[in-house]
């Protein structure tokens, strides 16, 4: 005579076989479970987004040539077109290329160095910071994202505030594209990285790459 609470028997065991189970997981995590635990551990693997800020002592990550450079903004205010900026930007970059050789710097549209032409009223800055911000004709800023410590990435730009003519943008940009290569100021007469070059009383003339300008991106990057 078959047993007609057989199967009922049979479900049974098997729940407590799934709870058996079940608790001895709790107990003793499987592998995988450890694996997963220590992933979730290990910090995220994101560089940290960078503050822009102005570098006049020259690129913190320097030596990073060929500098693709591109144009991404100029403000009406300054009545020139992009054909125009761009011509100013190529001949700032052969100041340095004459001096030192070809490879320096290229005009790319995907370019890593974005330039923004950003139109300010000269006499808002000399309320804002009469002994300073007034006088800037442009600056070179960068952020470097680090991860684990290490530098990543750098978020490079330039920025153009004023200029008095196209070869006064020249000797400006040229100045800038020289921070960008990771040179500080240079306290040559005449030198292009001169601190005069961004201000509103920088020289007139045509900007020159010095010797000792050469020098200092040799020293700086042996590679060039």
């Amino acid at each position: 005579m078959k047993n007609r609470f057989a199967p009922f028997m049979a479900i049974l065991s098997v729940l407590a076989l799934f709870v058996w189970v079940s608790s001895s997981a709790r107990r003793d995590p499987s592998a995988t479970e450890l694996e997963e635990s220590g992933a979730g551990s290990v910090p995220a693997l994101s560089p940290e987004v960078p503050v822009l800020r102005e570098q006049t002592e020259g690129s913190a990550v320097p030596c990073a040539v060929p500098l693709g450079w591109r144009i991404v903004r100029v403000d009406e205010s300054f009545e020139m077109s992009r054909a125009e900026a761009r011509a100013a930007l190529d001949k700032a970059a052969s100041l340095w290329e004459d001096a030192v050789g070809p490879g320096l710097f290229s005009n790319e549209s995907d370019g890593v160095l974005p330039v923004r032409f950003i139109y300010e009223d000269r006499q808002e800055n000399l309320r804002a910071n009469p002994r300073r911000v007034g006088r800037m004709a442009g600056v070179y800023r960068e952020g470097v994202h680090m991860l684990e410590g290490k530098t990543a990435s750098v978020t490079r730009e330039i920025r153009i505030y004023r200029f008095d003519s196209l070869d006064d943008l020249v000797r400006v940009a040229a100045h800038e594209l020289g921070h960008a290569l990771g040179l500080g100021h240079s306290t040559v007469p005449g030198s292009v990285m001169g601190e005069e070059f961004v201000r509103t009383d920088r020289p007139q003339g045509a900007p020159r790459v010095q010797p000792t300008d050469v020098e200092s991106l040799r020293s700086l990057c042996p590679e060039l």
